[in-house]
């Protein structure tokens, strides 16, 4: 059985910047240094320390707040969907497509493109430390951030792709993982959009009180200034947002839905799916609250305290 999977995806991270040494907060990098980290492993016993440092800068934006090319985009949005042939299409596609038109409409657009600001060096083609991201780098030869400088990084990440990943049993074995092809890019206008979103993260950097902070960009470079050399950039290490949905929507059943709004998959008598890929379209916020959300709706349906 093969359904349609949505995976939202985020670039690490543009631009990383090197901050001045009178900046006076710290941030993830001084735990580079082995006894610096085994000191804040002890602070953390007290409730003090990096290790209680939390990412508390978050943005929501829409496309036309963030790029002149917003109306530009819109229309190569409304142009490849007029061209699709939805004929041969899952049969929820056009809704959706409908729907996220809508959400990147200039006038009327939803806050999908998200900005997240990063205590620390965290993008490519440098090495990163294995201590946050297990990704390797574009570019294996390049040499990590300095020891004792300090950074900042921004991500961009976008939570309305048009891409459309796959997945579909292997095995009747159940602890064999499926066949997975997330198809990253295979609509163009999501890198487009990326591109653009990219491009704005610079632009926050360069823009005061924050650059007044900045020694200079790390990655990817002053160099790096083309639609393309950002696009060239983004493909080789780009990363999922780990928020992936979809893969047993809650859809009518003649729309290749998996489960009912009770949570139950469509032919069976007492199995129900309570996580995320009951969602059917990404939403531009992280999901763990909605998450939640459902499965206290489970409960209260398997207790009998809840009729859908």
């Amino acid at each position: 059985m093969v359904t349609t999977v949505i995976i939202t995806f985020s670039r690490y991270s543009p631009p990383s910047t090197e901050i001045k040494e009178d900046v006076k907060f710290d941030t993830l990098d001084l735990l580079r240094d082995p006894a610096v980290a085994a000191k804040h492993v002890e602070l953390h016993k007290q409730g003090a320390g990096l290790h209680t440092t939390g990412i508390i800068g978050f943005v929501f934006a829409t496309l036309a707040q963030i790029t002149p090319k917003a109306e530009e985009l819109y229309q190569s949005i409304k142009d490849m969907v007029s061209k699709i042939d939805f004929s041969n299409a899952p049969p929820s596609l056009k809704q959706q497509y409908e729907i996220l038109l809508e959400r990147f409409d200039p006038k009327t657009g939803s806050p999908g493109c998200e900005f997240i600001s990063f205590p620390g060096f965290l993008s490519f083609p440098s090495k990163p430390s294995s201590a946050f991201l297990h990704i390797p780098p574009a570019d294996e030869n390049a040499e990590p951030p300095e020891p004792g400088k300090r950074y900042i990084t921004i991500f961009a990440a976008s939570n309305h792709p048009f891409s459309r990943g796959t997945i579909h049993s292997t095995s009747a074995d159940p602890t064999k993982d499926p066949d997975f092809d997330p198809r990253y890019f295979e609509k163009n206008i999501d890198l487009d959009v990326l591109v653009e979103m990219c491009k704005f993260a610079r632009q926050i950097a360069n823009t005061s009180p924050f650059k007044d902070m900045v020694v200079k960009e790390l990655n990817p470079g002053l160099e790096v200034q083309t639609d393309e050399q950002w696009r060239e950039w983004i493909k080789p290490s780009f990363s999922t947002t780990w928020h992936t949905s979809s893969s047993c929507s809650m859809l009518p059943r003649e729309k290749e839905g998996v489960v009912d709004p009770s949570l139950k998959v469509y032919g069976t008598e007492n199995l129900r799916v309570v996580d995320l890929s009951v969602v059917p379209l990404q939403f531009a916020a992280h999901p763990q609250a909605v998450v939640y959300g459902v499965a206290e709706q489970a409960a209260d349906i398997i207790k009998g305290k809840f009729t859908a």
